[in-house]
């Protein structure tokens, strides 16, 4: 993968995470990524390994396929996928349970990540869409 400003800032509108909370996630002062992300200032070593870092991590995390039939996905339980597309977004299961509509409480969405009850559709419509795959790919085995 080659990391230079215009892959970070593609890789941040995916997953519509702002400089802030994203500078804080790998561990950097915001307005340093700011400056090397627009202005095109350099950032420290030890902040651009960090960044490295960051994306390495993330792409030694199965990625989560739109339109696959990836042998490795396709045994996973509904529940696996969709505590995976949670810790895409890196959020914590309160916060992922405001994104739905109507909310739900965190306690059924801990039910649905241990595979113990299954969503209904109208939920699963959702969650497909928060981790932009298809319908077909959350349901199927």
């Amino acid at each position: 993968m080659t990391l230079n400003t215009k892959t970070i800032k593609k890789r941040l509108i995916q997953q519509k995470m702002g400089i802030i909370p994203f500078a804080q996630a790998i561990g950097v002062l915001p307005i340093n990524l700011s400056d090397y992300l627009f202005r095109g200032k350099p950032m420290t070593d030890l902040e651009m390994n960090k960044l490295v870092n960051y994306f390495e991590k993330e792409e030694s995390v199965i990625m989560l396929p739109k339109n696959s039939a990836n042998a490795d996905t396709l045994s996973l339980s509904l529940g696996k996928k969709i505590k995976m597309i949670r810790e895409k977004r890196r959020l914590l299961p309160s916060d992922f349970v405001v994104l739905l509509s109507p909310e739900i409480p965190e306690s059924l969405f801990s039910k649905w990540e241990k595979n113990r009850e299954v969503p209904p559709v109208s939920y699963c419509v959702q969650i497909a869409d928060l981790g932009e795959v298809s319908l077909d790919w959350l349901l199927r085995n």
